[in-house]
């Protein structure tokens, strides 16, 4: 993603402290992260862009426990959203930020396809909406996004309707009177991820996901690579690769890290081509930005743990180009 208009560098964080901290690393950890980066590439590459027939890997984690793209744009529903939110163009961004919300609190094409995206200017037909969500067979949420806090406040102001119907009805609540902040010009990214947070129920992690979910929008002023808020599986994953964070922040540490890739790779002599590995990105995305971080220490900790749990696993020790 390039950067857009109202990016501000190492926002919310200490920009002097990231480059003078010296932090130390867990060597044996950093390569079982570069690994999985790598692996997890490839696979994307075989299987979505040249079709490569399975097995796409030999690695038993891989092929047991299901992990998210290195890249989270590439994953099945955020690439939806993308499609049929974000790019479209006769949407306002208040109803498109109202849409990402709707679609994040189920996070599931199938239950949401044949009424996606809601149209918030016109007058909501609750009859169709009603007799749509009645119709679903099955479990309608993918909980993903821990947003068992949100559903209980959409259910608390709407008890007597289907859980979907809550949700429907939540969305034209917010849009009507909690989401007028986000056609400020002079947004920043901070200043909309706070915003999205004090909306009962949302908490920081998923207020950062819409805020990411946001940045697809081509009016949108901010990007993705300059803000990143740290959710409990990216800290976690952090724990385990640094040793000693030199007084950083779990933010300050994934800027860290991309500001300092090529210099690590290199002094641990890790193969690694971002070139070839995200070859199906366009130039000014063929690295490691702080949101692709934040998401990958999140998957490194499954992997990690999935690891130690008896798995027989390929060598990740990095030497595949």
């Amino acid at each position: 993603m390039k950067s857009k208009p109202n990016d501000i560098p190492y926002l919310g964080c200490r920009k002097e402290k990231i480059a003078s901290a010296t932090p130390i690393l867990d060597e044996e950890i950093l390569r079982m992260l570069v690994y999985w980066v790598k692996e997890r590439s490839y696979i994307h590459l075989k299987k979505d862009i040249y079709k490569v027939p399975k097995p796409w890997t030999e690695d038993k984690v891989f092929q047991t426990v299901r992990f998210t793209n290195v890249r989270r744009e590439l994953d099945k529903e955020s690439l939806y959203l993308i499609n049929t939110v974000c790019l479209r163009k006769d949407l306002s961004i208040k109803e498109k930020l109202a849409n990402i919300i709707f679609f994040r609190t189920i996070n599931k094409r199938e239950s949401v396809e044949k009424i996606f995206p809601i149209q918030f200017k016109k007058d909501p037909n609750i009859s169709e909406y009603l007799s749509y969500t009645q119709s679903l067979q099955g479990s309608v949420f993918k909980k993903v996004y821990m947003i068992s806090g949100l559903m209980g406040q959409i259910r608390n102001l709407f008890p007597d309707s289907s859980a979907l119907m809550s949700v429907i009805k939540y969305s034209w609540y917010l849009y009507n009177h909690k989401l007028s902040f986000i056609e400020d010009s002079n947004i920043n990214a901070q200043d909309t991820f706070e915003n999205l947070k004090n909306i009962s129920g949302i908490g920081s992690f998923l207020a950062y996901q819409i805020f990411v979910d946001l940045t697809y929008c081509p009016e949108y002023p901010c990007s993705e690579n300059e803000f990143v808020v740290a959710g409990p599986g990216c800290k976690n994953g952090l724990k385990l690769l640094f040793k000693d964070r030199s007084g950083m922040t779990c933010e300050e540490c994934l800027f860290w890290i991309r500001d300092n890739w090529d210099s690590i790779i290199k002094y641990y002599n890790i193969a690694f081509n971002a070139k070839a590995l995200f070859a199906d990105l366009p130039d000014y995305d063929r690295y490691m930005n702080v949101m692709s971080l934040q998401n990958c220490f999140c998957e490194l900790l499954k992997y990690h743990r999935a690891y130690n749990g008896g798995f027989v696993i390929h060598h990740y020790k990095g030497e595949k180009e």
